[in-house]
């Protein structure tokens, strides 16, 4: 009797602890709280920093959103156009329906079942470790790395310029020039980090810092040249898409943040 009434209430306790479990992994994750998991994931690849910033729950649109459009941005994966299978995404933006597809072709996201994606629904914690261990897969398999390069020099005028990269190259260099337009003169320009992603994709990390604040400029919109050396070396035969990033310091212009 004694046997089989302790067997019962070891099987309660194991019961209960599996329910509690089960509970906590249906519960609802704070955006705060998977961002800054998503942030420390990030990094530890060296991938951008995000805003944590945030208050409330996260729903499944918006995490696929969020994720979305960093893997995109940072070249991680390839944007395809796609047929999905789920009928309550009908109403959502374009923007939204293709940053779900970017997480559900990729395989780290699908829906509730096979037609119903759950848009509005929350995320759970459950979910959201599922889908940070499906990024980590992701990240692993990215090739990524640092080259050294040589800031030439920066130069700036005020009007004849059109912001964007100029490639030049002969046999042992890249010579790359970055033109970035400002409000005054007193902002600098410099670089960070020189990344080659898969070889195929060159990014260059550039470091934007702004006047002093309360010092007197002119306003006047100034154009920044900066030419960087590449050593071919450090390089395989390519194609190269060349492209720039910028640090955490918004300027009030379309900016990409890293």
């Amino acid at each position: 009797m004694k046997r089989v009434l302790l067997a019962v209430l070891i099987l309660v306790f194991l019961l209960t602890i599996g329910l509690q479990a089960y509970a906590e992994g249906c519960e609802p994750i704070a955006k705060k709280e998977f961002l800054a998991s998503f942030d420390t994931l990030l990094s530890q690849y060296g991938y951008s920093k995000i805003d944590k910033n945030s208050k409330g729950n996260l729903t499944r649109s918006e995490m696929a959103t969020v994720v979305g459009k960093i893997l995109i941005d940072e070249k991680i994966i390839d944007f395809k156009e796609s047929t999905l299978p789920f009928k309550d995404i009908s109403t959502l933006k374009e923007e939204e329906k293709m940053y779900i597809g970017v997480l559900y072709k990729n395989n780290i996201l699908k829906g509730r079942n096979k037609n119903i994606f759950d848009p509005k629904g929350q995320l759970t914690r459950e979910e959201s470790k599922i889908v940070l261990e499906r990024l980590k897969g992701v990240l692993e398999n990215m090739k990524r790395e640092s080259i050294p390069f040589k800031v030439k020099n920066v130069d700036q005028v005020y009007s004849g310029a059109t912001e964007g990269i100029i490639l030049d190259e002969n046999d042992k260099y890249y010579e790359v020039n970055i033109v970035e337009c400002f409000p005054t003169p007193g902002y600098s320009m410099g670089v960070d980090d020189v990344v080659v992603q898969n070889d195929k994709d060159v990014i260059i990390y550039l470091n934007i810092v702004p006047p002093k604040e309360g010092s007197i400029l002119p306003q006047v919109l100034t154009y920044k040249t900066m030419t960087i050396e590449l050593d071919k070396s450090y390089l395989k035969e390519g194609p190269y898409t060349f492209s720039t990033k910028y640090n955490s310091f918004a300027r009030g212009m379309r900016r990409e943040l890293y």
